[in-house]
């Protein structure tokens, strides 16, 4: 069988796998039927010009895509040119409503074993042009991804191995769907497969990777996520100033990615703390937990700015009242945000073991291992 074709079969254990490493966190990942033989192939119907077929795909290499007629015997393999095939149509079966539920659970571990349980096989092939598996794995890797930060944020620097297969299950699916050059959506995962490598701890790796990256031109869908990840790395590398300036760059000039907006906020006030700016962190983590309640970054916003406001650093007066200066407000921050942690009932227990250098998590021993379940 080749790695390939292996790799794809054995996605779904890799859901499976991440969910009994922190079952307290994750709960159940639904089990999905055993994946067809490597020999009968992916069924899908292929579109070249005015012919519309439907075939068993078995494997890609190089520019070629090997497929097998269904009425030909197993063994049979057709080469096609797979730049004359204009579209690739998966059937592709799952329950969009249970993957919803999940996402609005918070359930990303259910949420991804949903998806991965329909979309797995298809994976090896979602370079293809036009092909609709695409937009499934890439909701799978974002489901992955907010598993890993959700394990940072319950448990911090126990829950490194966990969080980190949750990161390593992304970063495979997002390094695969880079190759699809036909969707501007490639470039957008091979820089979120940058992004898991530096959650998962591999500063030196994404920083390269990084390099052979082009620098995306404004209106890019990855200019965004660009910055983003460049401002990941300043932090770590406690370049703190660059990585705020980075940050703004990911999100004041681009309107691509929704998703990214509240991750550069939650930097942002990272950085301020660590250049002792400490009002403005307050003020930062504050809009966070107000504006995105209910979710992973603003949990983990709230987790600071409670501790923030425990240690007494935001009390002392600003030197220097930004509001004041330029909008002529005279509120008392620290009054305002009293009142709304108040009022916040429902309040996350811990934050993650944060600091400059890491989100919690270390690297995790052969990260593609862990999501194809092949041994290191």
């Amino acid at each position: 069988m080749s790695s390939e074709n292996h790799i794809a079969r054995l996605l779904l254990s890799a859901a499976l796998g991440i969910a009994c490493a922190a079952p307290a966190v994750l709960g159940q990942v639904a089990a999905a039927p055993a994946a067809a033989p490597a020999a009968a192939g992916v069924l899908a119907n292929l579109t070249s010009g005015k012919t519309d077929r439907d075939m068993y795909l078995l494997r890609v290499d190089g520019d070629k895509l090997y497929v097998r007629p269904l009425d030909a015997q197993p063994g049979i393999a057709i080469a096609l040119d797979i730049a004359k095939i204009e579209k690739v149509n998966f059937k592709i079966d799952y329950s969009r409503a249970e993957a919803f539920r999940a996402i609005r659970g918070r359930a990303w571990a259910d949420a991804a074993g949903v998806i991965i349980a329909a979309c797995r096989p298809m994976i090896a092939f979602i370079e293809l042009p036009n092909n609709n598996a695409l937009e499934p794995a890439l909701e799978a890797a974002h489901d992955f991804w907010m598993l890993g930060i959700q394990i940072q944020r319950l448990q911090g620097d126990k829950g490194a191995d966990a969080a980190g297969k949750a990161f390593g299950a992304a970063q495979y699916i997002y390094e695969r769907a880079a190759r699809a050059t036909w969707s501007s959506q490639g470039e957008v995962a091979g820089l979120r497969a940058i992004l898991c490598q530096i959650q998962a701890g591999k500063v030196d790796q994404a920083v390269e990777a990084l390099k052979n990256m082009r620098e995306p031109q404004l209106g890019d869908a990855a200019y965004g996520l660009y910055w983003g990840a460049k401002a990941e790395i300043s932090l770590r590398q406690q370049a703190y100033r660059d990585a705020v300036n980075e940050a703004v760059r990911a999100v004041v000039f681009d309107n691509k990615d929704g998703a990214l907006f509240p991750e550069m906020l939650f930097l942002s006030a990272r950085c301020y703390e660590e250049l002792l700016e400490v009002h403005r962190a307050r003020d930062v983590y504050y809009e966070i937990a107000r504006l995105f309640s209910n979710t992973e970054w603003g949990d983990l916003a709230l987790v600071h700015l409670r501790t923030l406001m425990q240690n007494g650093s935001s009390r002392e007066p600003e030197k220097v009242n930004i509001a004041k200066v330029f909008f002529g407000l005279d509120e008392d921050m620290n009054a305002v945000v009293d009142k709304f942690l108040a009022s916040v009932t429902a309040a996350p227990k811990k934050a993650a073991n944060t600091n400059a250098k890491g989100t919690g998590a270390t690297n995790a021993p052969n990260a593609k291992a862990q999501v194809t379940g092949e041994e290191p």
